[in-house]
């Protein structure tokens, strides 16, 4: 049978101005970030005009491509590629139940393969106003045995010992166990019989986790899998109550769409992040939340209101950290980072400097990956400014942390350094650094990464 031309795809891409070569870029850099290696081009989507049908996921991958550019929300049926039969159809993510959700995404990172890791999605970003009273989870516990504290201490001790292992290995070396941990363990609890208190606390440590696992999935790469936990965890804080969790996680999705160069969607989020944040939640977080806020601002071009807020959050940190506050160094360093993205924002990289090199000195011991991406980033800025030796010595000590990461961005990171050391291969610290630099890379690469 003849191939049908697809003039719904025809008429997508003429509302969307692109030419075949430019669709094809744009589906390539949106299959990176769900952790694929794709190389279309305009006769690919020549094809694609003609009738063929590629496989999944580039339908999503297209749509995606094109609603970001026409400005609206396009499934595949939009574009002339309906599923197939007998498919099963998918509610809106917020009507969705979360441990269904949580359920398909161990399956897909079980069974591996180019669909293993779904796509990220601008219009998934318009989330709803802090509601919890009115977006209930709509499963219901319906499993006959009973749990306890026992559940709910479990999962707290290993929300704590994934935090831990993530911060010295990065988000490859647990992220699939964590996988298993929230689709094995904690949503059957959820499923199960239990009294509010356990209920609550299961909801918040399940909600924890979700959100660290789309944080290990990021640092990895792989920013579909990750937007979607990153919901998941919208979805349990807004079942428990979790402000602060809710805020939390509307931060580290303003994060993510700010790395994806997506500035005023990571605003929006940012502020419904700290709109959302209870008077009574720790002052410490709320710091957190108005440096992010500013940060986003800077990106936009705003860098009067972001200074503004950079201010705010530094007088709030000083007002209530101390030798009480347990992670002091932690955010005093996390606010000395902010400072930096801001001053890079405006082209002022000696302010950036500055404030990294304060980062790391309050920056606690066992954050290793925070600090290998963060001596990364200080010898990037130095090498901008003409500093070949202390950009050198940087990446040594980012080489240094490098063999122990299991880390999408420090490989980033690997990758920048060689590209960036190319032209000054003829100096003798170059060269010395360019060697060690291959070295570490290709020892490495023997061992197994996380599942791409």
């Amino acid at each position: 049978m003849a191939q049908r031309p697809n003039l719904e795809l025809r008429n997508a891409i003429s509302r969307a101005g692109l030419s075949g070569d430019a669709l094809a870029r744009r589906v390539n850099t949106i299959g990176a970030e769900a952790g694929l290696r794709l190389a279309y081009g305009r006769a690919s989507v020549s094809q694609w005009l003609s009738g063929a049908r590629p496989r999944p996921p580039v339908p999503e991958l297209v749509a995606e491509a094109l609603a970001r550019r026409i400005g609206r929300h396009l499934t595949p049926a939009d574009i002339g590629w309906p599923a197939p039969e007998g498919t099963r159809g998918s509610a809106a993510w917020w009507e969705a139940d979360p441990l269904d959700l949580i359920a398909d995404l161990y399956h897909r990172e079980s069974s591996g393969g180019t669909t293993a890791h779904p796509v990220y999605n601008m219009a998934a970003l318009d989330v709803p106003m802090w509601a919890p009273s009115v977006h209930r989870s709509p499963y219901r516990p319906h499993h006959p045995v009973r749990i306890g504290q026992t559940e709910a201490a479990s999962a707290t001790a290993m929300l704590h010992l994934a935090i831990q292992a993530d911060d010295a290995f990065g988000g490859g070396a647990m992220r699939s166990p964590l996988v298993g941990y929230l689709a094995t363990m904690v949503g059957p609890w959820l499923r199960s019989r239990a009294n509010g208190e356990v209920r609550r606390r299961l909801l918040t440590s399940g909600a924890r986790l979700s959100c660290l696992t789309g944080f290990m999935y990021f640092d990895d790469g792989l920013h579909g899998a990750a937007q979607r936990y990153y919901r998941i965890a919208l979805r349990l804080t807004a079942e428990s109550g979790d402000t602060a969790g809710h805020s939390v996680t509307l931060r580290a999705m303003s994060s993510q769409a700010c790395a994806l160069g997506h500035p005023r969607a990571a605003l929006h989020l940012a502020q419904a992040g700290v709109t959302a944040l209870s008077e009574v939640s720790a002052p410490c977080t709320r710091a957190l939340l108005l440096g992010q806020l500013a940060v986003v601002h800077a990106r936009n071009g705003e860098q009067q209101q972001a200074t503004h807020l950079l201010a705010a959050a530094e007088h709030m940190l000083r007002r209530t950290t101390g030798p009480r506050c347990r992670d002091n160094g932690y955010y005093t360093a996390s606010l000395a980072h902010q400072r930096a993205d801001i001053a890079a924002s405006s082209g002022d990289r000696s302010a950036a400097v500055t404030s990294l090199a304060e980062c790391l000195r309050h920056l606690p011991e066992a954050k290793r990956r925070y600090r290998a991406l963060c001596l990364a980033r200080l010898a990037e800025l130095k090498l901008d400014s003409g500093c070949l030796d202390g950009a050198a010595a940087d990446w040594h000590r980012f080489l240094d942390d490098y063999p122990a990461l299991r880390s999408g961005r420090a490989r980033a990171a690997l990758s920048r350094l060689r590209a960036r050391l190319r032209p000054f291969a003829r100096s003798s610290t170059t060269r010395d650094l360019l060697h060690r630099a291959v070295t570490v890379s290709e020892a490495a690469a023997h061992f197994p990464a996380s599942r791409r």
